[in-house]
């Protein structure tokens, strides 16, 4: 069974390997991962229809869902115009991407439209799968709930079709601060470097080292085409409706 131990610090590595090899055996040269794995299969998951599910709850509230299919980690069958020959260029673009996406559903759901009380939208971002996952989860009032979940997809569509200078360069900047922010702790160091010892990945010291620049390269044209790969019309939407009558007396209180 293949595995990796990655570790950060200030380590002798004389002194560290024979501890490791006590621990989990001997240390051979490593080998190339069993056929299949880490390859990019046609994906046979089929989108659902959008639904609502009515809950119980003690307080009237709405929960939207969106979710959908994505392209893996390192962004393997997304064609980026950029056309950048850095491994790192599609994970910062996909980095980015998520930062613009994050904005703008909360500009438009919340500032423009008060639609909401909150909402994010993030990755799954996995490495050996083939593809990944990306989520939309916003929270709003029963009467808000559906419209709050077309005008996300509306959001996602419209990003699709066109991003601005502005707002890649605001998405550029957060996801920098973070990278910067995170390189202060061992545990990043340890996220960063996982996944250099599987031969299928196409992460490399060189590659880790690259992802600045690579986000500081990052086009709008590039985030356009992350989020045109969404295909946000086909994702799985589900909206949560509570009414707020559960567990109440009629004085208001909660019954125990």
């Amino acid at each position: 069974v293949p595995f990796e131990v990655v570790i950060s610090g200030q380590v002798d590595l004389a002194e560290f390997l024979p501890v490791l090899a006590a621990h989990v055996g001997g240390l051979g040269q490593r080998q190339p991962l069993p056929a299949g794995i880490g390859e990019r299969p046609e994906s046979s998951t089929k989108t659902q229809a959008p639904g609502m599910i009515e809950l119980n709850d003690s307080e009237p509230r709405g929960v939207v869902f969106l979710g959908g299919k994505a392209p893996d980690a390192w962004g393997r069958g997304l064609a980026l115009p950029s056309k950048s020959e850095s491994a790192a260029a599609a994970p910062a673009a996909m980095l980015v991407a998520q930062e613009v996406i994050n904005s703008r559903l909360y500009t438009e759901l919340r500032d423009r439209r008060d639609l909401t009380y909150d909402a994010g939208f993030g990755f799954s971002l996995l490495e050996l799968s083939s593809g990944s996952t990306w989520a939309v989860e916003a929270t709003t009032t029963p009467n808000k709930a559906a419209k709050c979940g077309e005008v996300a997809v509306e959001v996602l569509t419209k990003l699709g079709a066109s991003v601005g200078a502005g707002d890649v360069d605001r998405g550029k900047r957060a996801v920098l601060q973070q990278h910067i922010e995170g390189l202060r702790f061992g545990s990043y160091w340890i996220g960063l470097l996982s996944g250099i010892s599987v031969d299928s990945l196409p992460k490399t010291v060189q590659v880790v080292l690259e992802f600045a620049k690579a986000v500081d390269e990052v086009t709008p044209q590039d985030v356009q085409a992350v989020c045109k790969a969404l295909d946000p019309a086909s994702s799985t939407r589900v909206v949560g409706i509570a009414r707020g009558d559960v567990g109440k007396r009629s004085g208001g209180t909660l019954a125990h």
